[in-house]
């Protein structure tokens, strides 16, 4: 099953109801170990324009959230 932006929204916002501060971002850290490179490249984004919308300064509140993004790949030599 491949996740759309939709449904990592949705799962998000339950994680979101599940969790709070570190708690959530480890849920959310934990989920996207289970996703694509892909999947979990979007998962950031949703993360992250989530935090956006949210009051300001969540996102510094929140400097772990890059813990679920993918590490960029190196290119081979």
């Amino acid at each position: 099953m491949e996740w759309t932006r939709a449904a990592l929204e949705a799962r998000v916002d339950k994680l979101a109801d599940e969790h709070e501060g570190d708690e959530f971002v480890e849920s959310v850290r934990l989920f996207g170990e289970q996703r694509s490179d892909d999947e979990r490249e979007l998962l950031g984004r949703v993360v992250l324009d989530r935090a956006r919308t949210r009051s300001p300064g969540v996102t510094a509140k929140y400097p772990k959230w890059s813990v679920i993004l993918p590490r960029p790949r190196r290119k081979p030599r």
